[in-house]
This record gives C-alpha cells, structure tokens and sequence, in this order.
C-alpha cells in the first residue's frame, strides 16, 4: 500500500511485511516503536521537505498504533 510519501515494501525473499515484523514484537515494544515514530515525523515536519508529508507519515503511525490498542 502507498500512503504520501510512505511506502511499504515486502521483503522479495522472505515475503514478509515489516510491519508485520514490528505486530509481532512484544505489546509494549510495538507501542513505543509506533509512538516514537509518529513523533519523529512531528518533531521534524517541514525540515526535510514538505511538512504536510511529514505530518501524513506521523498520522499513518498514529493510525497503526490505535490498531493494536
């Protein structure tokens, strides 16, 4: 799937999602992955390109981390 400026890529031998990877990490640990993330892409919105890009990838973290909530 494409999200503006995030896109996923499946690992071509393995054929594993990496999200996948980090759902099968401990709760917590994926929690703090998701949030930290998300955080990432807030604190630095708008330094590395267009804001609005940043604040879409930081809301598609957002967005997977109330999926395992």
């Amino acid at each position: 799937f494409h999200v503006t400026g995030v896109q996923t890529c499946a690992l071509p031998i393995l054929r594993i999602q990496p999200w996948d990877v980090i759902d099968s990490l401990d709760h917590a640990q994926a929690i703090g992955f998701y949030r930290g993330n998300a955080l990432k892409y807030i604190m630095r919105a708008g330094e590395k390109g267009p804001a609005r890009e940043d604040y879409e990838k930081a809301k598609h973290y957002l967005e997977k981390l109330l999926e395992i909530l």
